[in-house]
């Protein structure tokens, strides 16, 4: 037998993943032809590798029904796609290694639902595609990727993700745009995506990224803020302040920073905030960029207020 269902042993992995329910690898396994994976199962990969097919034109494993990949084997997809999801399918990654080879655009296509919250993929032109042709969706909460097209063979600039309706809210990424940023996390110099209020309160934090936020940034220790010459928007949070400092905020990196609600930034009085350059703009009904009961020192920068700038 080469994988269980439930403790049923099979001799093939496609019979194991048609039975469904938890499935786990008894030894390394190269398949030979596609794998479809149509029922609800759990793939335990059990610390053996997977090598998919080489299919001429089509994904190697295709997820019809609702799979969960786990444990901390590998899978290997050879030839051009990988991991195909259709309209129907849902796939969840809770762990494990992906990597493709100098061939494969996709590791993983989807036109339905996929959730990664751990693993390791190394792909040469795209991890995951959710194709703007379908009505596939995906969220990203953790994992680890990169992309190398030293040795691809297409035509194309490799992307780490692609497509429409994709949200990322953790991992670590070697590149990343910043339309797959969820609202109030942001992509840093580190390659994390993280929550940005969770960093800013007392960090040196520089972005790759824009972001908008949709709740209230708070600084109480000793920050220095590099917006790396992108645009912070702040919550709409009416007349409160969206960004309150408490403490020691220095914004750096000729970025933009927007302010939508009626206050921008609000400078406590134990608060210090330190404005090398930058550009500042207020939104329509914006009283305040800068509203200040503490020290605030402005060496540069551009400000566009409607009422008042500071």
């Amino acid at each position: 037998a080469v994988a269980t269902a439930d403790g049923v042993p099979f001799q093939t992995l496609q019979e194991a993943l048609t039975a469904g329910g938890n499935v786990v690898l008894l030894q390394d396994i190269t398949a030979t032809d596609k794998l479809t994976a149509a029922a609800t199962a759990t793939l335990d990969l059990g610390g053996y590798n997977l090598t998919l097919a080489n299919v001429e034109g089509n994904y190697a494993l295709i997820v019809k029904g609702d799979l969960t990949i786990a444990g901390n084997g590998t899978i290997v997809a050879p030839g051009g796609y990988g991991i195909g999801v259709s309209t129907t399918g849902k796939l969840t990654i809770n762990g494990g290694n992906f990597f493709a080879t100098e061939i494969n655009d996709y590791i993983i296509g989807n036109w339905g639902e996929v959730t990664i919250n751990d693993g390791f993929f190394w792909g040469i032109y795209n991890v995951l595609n959710t194709f703007a042709e379908g009505s596939g969706t995906a969220v990203i909460t953790g994992g680890q990727f990169m992309t190398d097209e030293t040795d691809y063979t297409g035509d194309y600039e490799s992307e780490t993700i692609l497509g429409i309706n994709t949200t990322v809210t953790g991992g670590q990424f070697d590149k990343l745009a910043s339309e797959y940023v969820a609202d109030n996390y942001a992509y840093i110099t580190t390659g994390e995506v993280v929550r940005l209020a969770e960093v800013i309160a007392d960090d040196i934090v520089t972005l790759e990224s824009d972001v908008t936020m949709t709740e209230k940034l708070s600084v109480s220790g000793t920050t220095i803020l590099d917006l790396n010459g992108h645009t912070l928007t702040l919550a709409d949070l009416g007349y409160a302040y969206s960004l309150v400092v408490s403490g020691d905020l220095k914004i750096v990196g000729n970025g933009t920073i927007v302010a939508p609600g009626g206050f921008g930034i609000g400078v406590a009085a134990a608060g210090y905030l330190t404005i090398e350059n930058g550009t500042f703009i207020a939104g329509t009904y914006n009283d305040y960029i800068v509203g200040n009961y503490g020290i605030t020192v402005v060496n540069g920068g551009t400000f566009n207020g409607t009422y008042n700038c500071v």
